[in-house]
């Protein structure tokens, strides 16, 4: 609307073509958003139906000897995995399963698996409290940039959110709520930190070393996630600076900023929330900015008490809710992935939209990027333009190269003198070992960061598993990466493929589980390809979906994270290699 009373109020002989060109661009957009919701609600409509009842069909025609019992739908019986708590962990009695990490990921695959009737794991959160990065997370305004109702458990919603988008502390006490509810509590041990892992092929089991303990699991899950790490920068001088420092990740709520001259170091997702909470109160901020992001409003509001009676009442309203978001998310992957013609026309409105928000044009004209729309995540905040315009913030578009005793200095010349620094540098996705916080060995001792440095970037098998690193799975692994949606849905499809892998094990007395070379290489040839002429891959950005080598290996490549589900509905054991009761076996001879 913004775009077409501009050109409305431009002299131009071509000013009613330019306006039915602009209305008829709108129109289509929208035509193609209803049409991709209304079609992605009737097949999840049909496809909800058949999965619900299928098992029952099943069912009855085994019980008329029309279809052949299948042994894989058995329950299976986990009461054999006991032992002493107090010796659980041991050579001799280790832990069946051990988790990293107490977010997103670890409690639900912990869920699932309570849900199974496998309690025999332990899970390990470095924090002393759950919600990995939405606990750690304390910087001012931080908030998810999905709404609500799709960054959640699809089996645990929650009526109450108190906004469209979830602040942090709301995120952390609904991931505690779970925690609580579903008695995973008592598999947690807090405070303690995984320094090593390294797998035994002599007694086919895990041993983990952390600052607390050593202790011995058959399967070791990795769910600390790729935003467990913060990127601190190693600037020259950087040990010189008298002022305070930190990193966005790592608040510090003592060093009081009211009336600071402070610097801010990048303009990502953090930075654009951090920004305009703290701009009201220092002296000046400002700003180092290496490349300007693609920033678009957020339709935020406050959830009336209608809507959540609604929700509470009637569960079905917020699931169908749900489904809504969930599609219209969908409809965006056409623009990033199969660069439709209507990409560039929301590429066009954007950077009109942006160019609105400065009375300085000269700032304005600044903070357009100059790559594709969708290169870099497209972040949402209705705060940080605004915040832009005051007067008491600078933008500097140089990179930092050095800190002085009492400033920054950026690459082009500019020196800033300032009383704290606040890193908004994001965090370690890149780093080679996709878990840095830990050393990773496999057979033969050989490093996961070695393993992938000499496929020349991470990669694993549908995201989840890697070669030569038996019983061992990572949740939200190499390109499972959302740059549309929640990737709440990508690792819940994880944990039915993982709970699969051990109920067919358990079924067949298998000790060890690992991933056929070859098949590994197909499914990572097949990922990049379909990556090759992606908006990511070349949109014109530098980005941390992509790796030095500018390998993307973070975002899901087919794109429509349904095709991901239908993909890890089934562990897949023709694409494995299994060892049958080794340890016992070693042990007899």
């Amino acid at each position: 609307v913004n775009v077409i009373k501009r050109m409305a109020d431009a002299q131009s002989p071509s000013k009613v073509a330019s306006i039915i060109s602009v209305l008829t661009a709108v129109i289509y957009l929208w035509f193609l958003y209803f049409v991709t919701v209304a079609t992605g609600l009737t097949i999840h409509l049909f496809y909800s139906i058949f999965t619900t009842f299928l098992p029952y069909v099943q069912h009855l025609l085994r019980q008329v000897h029309i279809l052949p019992h299948d042994p894989e739908e058995d329950a299976v019986d986990w009461s054999d995995l006991t032992g002493d708590p107090k010796t659980k962990g041991k050579e001799s009695n280790p832990h069946h399963l051990l988790i990293i990490g107490a977010g997103f990921s670890g409690l639900g695959l912990a869920t699932k698996l309570k849900e199974e009737g496998l309690n025999d794991f332990v899970i390990y959160e470095r924090d002393k409290e759950v919600g990995g990065a939405w606990y750690a997370n304390t910087y001012p305004n931080c908030a998810c940039d999905v709404p609500s109702n799709l960054y959640s458990y699809s089996w645990e919603p929650n009526p109450d959110w108190t906004h469209f988008y979830s602040r942090q502390n709301e995120i952390w006490l609904y991931l505690k709520k779970c925690a609580e509810k579903y008695n995973l509590l008592p598999h947690i041990k807090f405070n303690t930190e995984v320094k090593a892992a390294t797998w035994s092929q002599d007694l086919a089991m895990w041993k983990i070393e952390t600052d607390q303990e050593t202790i011995h699991a058959r399967f070791l899950i990795n769910g600390q996630g790729p935003f467990s790490d913060p990127k601190i920068p190693n600037f020259k001088g950087m040990d010189k600076y008298k002022g305070k420092i930190f990193h966005s990740a790592k608040w510090d709520h003592s060093f009081d900023l009211t009336g600071k001259r402070v610097a801010v170091i990048g303009t990502g997702a953090s930075a654009i929330q951090f920004v305009p909470g703290i701009v009201d109160k220092v002296e000046k901020c400002t700003i180092f900015m290496r490349s300007p992001p693609y920033v678009v409003p957020r339709p935020d509001y406050v959830v009336p008490k209608w809507q959540k009676t609604l929700f509470r009442k009637y569960p079905f309203f917020q699931k169908l809710h749900r489904a809504c978001l969930y599609w219209s998310r969908e409809g965006n992957i056409l623009f990033f992935l199969y660069r439709l013609p209507t990409h560039k026309i929301m590429e066009t409105m954007t950077r009109a939209y942006i160019r609105r928000q400065f009375k300085d044009k000269s700032l304005g004209d600044l903070m357009v990027p100059n790559y594709t729309l969708g290169c870099k995540r497209v972040l949402v905040s209705s705060d940080w333009y605004p915040a832009l315009n005051k007067s008491n913030v600078q933008v500097v578009p140089s990179e930092v190269v050095a800190l002085t005793e009492n400033g920054v200095v950026g690459k082009d010349g500019t020196i800033v003198e300032c009383d704290a620094v606040i890193l908004g540098t994001g965090f370690e996705i890149q780093r080679g070992d996709h878990h840095s916080s830990f050393v990773c060995r496999g057979k033969d001792g050989i490093e996961l960061k070695d393993f992938w440095n000499n496929e020349a970037a991470m990669k694993a098998y549908k995201g989840t598993t890697v070669p030569n690193y038996p019983n061992y799975f990572i949740l939200l692994g190499p390109n499972i990466g959302l740059g549309h949606s929640s990737v709440v849905i990508m690792v819940e499809n994880q944990l039915p493929y993982i709970v699969s892998a051990l109920r067919y094990m358990k079924r067949r007395n298998y000790q060890t589980v690992d991933t056929k070379y070859q098949a590994f290489v197909d499914y990572n040839d097949e990922m990049q390809q379909s990556l090759k002429n992606s908006v990511w891959n070349t949109g014109g950005c530098t980005s941390w979906y992509l790796s030095k080598d500018r390998i993307n290996t973070r975002v899901w490549a087919k794109g429509f994270t349904f095709l991901y589900h239908l993909m890890m509905r089934r562990f897949d054991p023709e694409n494995f290699s299994f060892d049958e009761a080794q340890v016992e076996q070693k042990k007899d001879k």
